[in-house]
């Protein structure tokens, strides 16, 4: 189905100019999902897409939500015209601060960067830069910066210094990104 799907997209979609137009197969594989499964949708997607439009680029993530905490552990695949994309929104007890909707529940308050005492989230978002800029290094993939984002209930100080520990480490390592 979801190959299929994916089949019926770049039929339609394979004439529209492939320096403005990629396939992104699925944003933000859901937390847990098996990663040996999502390569093997991913693999059956990109052949479909691939009967139509080898010059398409074809966007793919890791599992657990695109984090980039887990490239480490997912490794190049074999198609060539394919971006690697991750997300960032660590650490989740600041961006997600007040969000209603998110378990668990993150009460407003909490300030970026936290201080001498670095909360387990906040380490997610440096760990994080280290494994995705190895992998890259590693790998010499290309990769862009999907999503990243604080919602409206972070003090101002504080989402300005978490804007600028990310906006400079895309400076600094020459990444693309979408905010």
């Amino acid at each position: 189905c979801f190959s299929h799907l994916w089949s019926v997209v770049a039929n339609r979609y394979q004439n529209l100019d492939p320096d403005r137009v990629s396939f992104e197969l699925l944003n933000e594989p859901t937390l847990g999902f098996d990663l040996d499964s999502l390569l093997i949708m991913y693999n059956d997607a990109i052949d479909s897409i691939r009967q139509h439009t080898v010059n398409h680029s074809i966007i793919v993530s890791p599992h657990w939500g695109s984090s980039m905490m887990f490239f480490p552990e997912f490794e190049p695949m074999a198609d060539t015209n394919l971006i690697y994309t991750f997300h960032c929104y660590d650490p989740l007890d600041f961006t997600h601060q007040g969000f209603t909707w998110h378990s668990p529940f993150f009460p407003s308050g909490t300030t970026y960067p936290a201080g001498v005492d670095t909360s387990f989230f906040e380490g997610w978002l440096y760990t994080g830069w280290d494994r995705l800029l190895a992998w890259r290094q590693t790998y010499q993939a290309p990769i862009f910066l999907g999503e990243f984002g604080i919602g409206n209930y972070c003090d101002s100080l504080s989402t300005c210094r978490w804007l600028e520990y990310n906006a400079t480490k895309l400076v600094q390592n020459n990444i693309p990104w979408f905010y």
